[in-house]
């Protein structure tokens, strides 16, 4: 991340861009002797600071200040896909360890019982893929389409055994919540 010293007292009159003071290595010509960014650059850009090359990675284009926006989604996909993955490894260790809960829903449902310990395995494989896509995106991805199908799917198991409508409610919620993830990660 660039770091930019804004809290330098500026004197009255002076122009804020050329007491501009940059914490970090610049790429090329743009490092003066004072640390100071050149009268040049100040003058190419009047408006806005100049454009700023991370000094971890040199190799990245100029970014300014506003970068934040990315490490926002990020954090939000981070705290999404840890609640989500939390939520479907309880869930799918109940499924595959069938409590007596788990019983008397698979025997609503319909479902016989090693199959639904398998659908506990798949809920766990998915979150866990959904716990690493916040480092690799494309497991993310899949793990989060993945659960958004399941819950569509068992929805529709929900609906098909006439259960209870409050039943339906940890599906609806859940599968929301991955399909969320799955378009930040599509669009991120």
């Amino acid at each position: 991340m660039c770091e930019v010293d804004l809290t330098m007292p500026l004197a009255a009159g002076t122009d804020p861009l050329r007491s501009l003071t940059v914490l970090g290595p610049l790429k090329g010509s743009w490092r003066s002797p004072s640390n100071r960014v050149p009268p040049s650059l100040v003058a190419s850009a009047p408006s806005q600071p100049p454009a700023l090359l991370c000094h971890n990675h040199p190799q990245r284009e100029p970014t300014t200040r506003t970068s934040c926006e990315g490490l926002f989604a990020h954090m939000i996909l981070t705290i999404l896909s840890v609640i989500l993955a939390a939520a479907f490894l309880i869930a799918g260790a109940a499924r595959i360890r069938m409590i007596p809960v788990m019983f008397n829903q698979a025997r609503t449902l319909g479902i016989h019982y090693p199959q639904f310990r398998l659908i506990g395995v798949l809920e766990v494989v998915f979150a866990l893929c959904v716990l690493a896509g916040i480092w690799v995106s494309w497991l993310g991805t899949f793990g989060s389409l993945m659960l958004t199908i399941m819950m569509a799917v068992a929805i529709l198991a929900h609906a098909r055994a006439n259960d209870a409508l409050k039943n339906y409610a940890p599906a609806s919620v859940l599968g929301i919540l991955a399909f969320i993830i799955f378009l930040i990660h599509i669009y991120e």
